[in-house]
């Protein structure tokens, strides 16, 4: 039998938004003993008050969000802010009363275990606490941590790699591990977190699809060159929408990772397999061991020979052009509009400028009639505090 709280607490681009879409759309699941898990995430409900819901209501949050899943907040600091901790105390309470195991997702809990077993060792009487986290290797991690937020303050990995997050998973989980009945469950990231979970918890979850892959070079390239439509490493909104709508460019994956990179992570990675062989099952460890990525650096030999990813390449400008035009008729017809005048591709002579104008256009197209989808969508989605109560009774939250 699960615990009556789970958790998954990350870590942060490590399959975390394909997990979390997928209990968005599937969030109340039955193991095969009979068991129930209900999945929660967490609304705004006036100023300072955050609202657990689940249920029909999560999902329809969810599906018109810009990011397609809903999910708990994260925060800095060792103590749990206020509102979130009175929606946790609601969540169990719940499990409580209902009987049924509560599930939150948040990726960048990892990093809040000392706050957590504050709150914990609070509560009477004790939770019996599930925690779990998803690791990919640290040098796919960095890679992929620069895409997502790095690049948007630095232009360099070395900069990004003394200044931005750090791989430092293995001490963060032990805090977790350290605090009273927990039973922590550490996994690799890949091939599917989803697969993962159901397998632990005996259960069947659909996966959606995979969301937050980097982005294609020619975006990001573009969303450099025009900071309005992504001022922030945080602000991804933007690329979430052009996931949804756009199909894929065919371009090379987004690369910054050079040989002593690789070499600079290497006692980060031993470090974290020590504390992994230490901590888990020795057959879950094994699938750790078995990536070769833990413990050598040939397979990026082939990435770091390419070097770099350009990013600003105008040969890849008319495949980032087709594929936004794509995904403006796929939006159009599920509102049920004409596709909008578009501008024409520029000449043949044509320079960044020239595209970047078209593309502005396109581009604000596209999250224009994003945004009328999601509205459609959400109209009726707000709460009250009157509604509030009668939720309650319906077993909407």
């Amino acid at each position: 039998m699960c615990s009556s709280l789970i958790l998954h607490v990350g870590a942060g681009k490590c399959g975390s938004s394909a997990f979390q879409t997928a209990l968005s759309h599937n969030p109340t699941l039955r193991t095969r003993q009979g068991h129930r898990i209900k999945y929660y995430a967490t609304a705004e409900l006036g100023r300072e008050r955050l609202l657990p819901v689940t249920g029909h209501l999560l999902s329809r949050r969810a599906k018109f969000s810009p990011y397609g899943y809903a999910s708990y907040p994260n925060f800095v600091g060792d103590h749990i802010p206020h509102s979130l901790g009175q929606a946790l105390q609601s969540v169990i309470k719940k499990t409580r009363r209902r009987g049924h195991s509560a599930l939150l997702s948040s990726e960048g809990w990892i990093k809040n275990g000392r706050a957590f077993g504050a709150f914990f060792d609070a509560q009477s009487p004790r939770v019996k606490l599930d925690v779990l986290a998803y690791l990919r290797p640290p040098v796919d991690w960095l890679n992929a941590s620069f895409w997502q937020w790095g690049v948007w303050n630095f232009d360099l990995m070395q900069n990004w790699m003394m200044n931005g997050l750090q791989y430092s998973f293995a001490t963060d989980l032990q805090r977790w591990s350290d605090i009273r009945n927990v039973t922590l469950h550490v996994y690799p990231a890949r091939p599917d977190v989803v697969a993962r979970f159901c397998k632990l918890y005996d259960t069947e979850l659909p996966n959606q699809g995979l969301r937050n892959q980097s982005s294609p070079p020619s975006l990001i390239g573009f969303l450099l060159r025009n900071r309005q439509f992504r001022l922030t490493g945080n602000d991804a909104a933007s690329e979430f929408v052009f996931q949804r709508w756009c199909p894929p460019t065919g371009e090379r994956r987004p690369w910054m990772i050079a040989a002593h990179h690789v070499h600079h992570m290497r006692p980060v990675a031993d470090k974290t397999l020590k504390w992994l062989e230490t901590t888990l099952p020795e057959t879950v460890f094994a699938e750790f061991y078995e990536d070769k990525r833990w413990r050598m650096e040939k397979p990026y030999h082939e990435e770091i020979l390419k070097g770099p990813t350009p990013l600003h390449r105008l040969a890849d400008l008319p495949g980032l052009y087709d594929v936004m035009v794509r995904g403006i008729s796929q939006v159009a017809q599920s509102i049920h509009q004409d596709l909008p005048p578009l501008p024409d591709k520029p000449g043949g002579g044509a320079d960044l400028k020239d595209w970047d104008k078209v593309l502005r256009t396109v581009f604000e197209t596209l999250l224009d009639l994003d945004s009328q989808w999601r509205l459609k969508g959400t109209v009726g989605l707000r709460i009250s505090d009157k509604m509030r109560g009668l939720m309650e009774r319906a077993n909407l939250i």
